[in-house]
């Protein structure tokens, strides 16, 4: 259903190769990017068959465009401590972490890396 969305597709203004920050069902979050557009039009399906039009192309296909070319794996390294959420920090030569680079979840890198007060342990 689209019924939730904000903005339909056709109304952002396309900027390549930018991501760009697709949210839906209130917090799932995606990160996309468009290399490349083609007008819709009947010429651009000429590899179709003479007999097989565009708007029959169309109409037989539940959901023609956008096509989905190609989609890429984004790597996310997960919290050092807990295994549990993505990281949100990284650090480098935290002598308190033990090793180097080391990613803190938003949870795990207060307690780790702050007193009670909020001040750093750190240097």
């Amino acid at each position: 259903s689209t019924g939730d969305l904000e903005t339909p597709l056709g109304h952002v203004p396309l900027r390549f190769g930018v991501p760009y920050l697709l949210c839906h069902q209130g917090h799932c979050e995606h990160y996309i990017s468009f290399l490349d557009a083609k007008e819709e039009r009947a010429s651009s399906h000429s590899l179709l068959s003479p007999r097989i039009t565009h708007a029959s192309a169309i109409r037989d296909s539940e959901n023609p465009y956008p096509m989905v070319l190609f989609r890429g794996k984004l790597a996310r390294h997960r919290c050092r401590i807990c295994n549990n959420y993505p990281a949100e920090y990284v650090t480098i030569n935290d002598v308190m972490s033990g090793e180097t680079p080391c990613f803190f979840c938003q949870y795990c890198f207060e307690p780790f890396h702050c007193d009670s007060q909020g001040n750093s342990l750190g240097q």
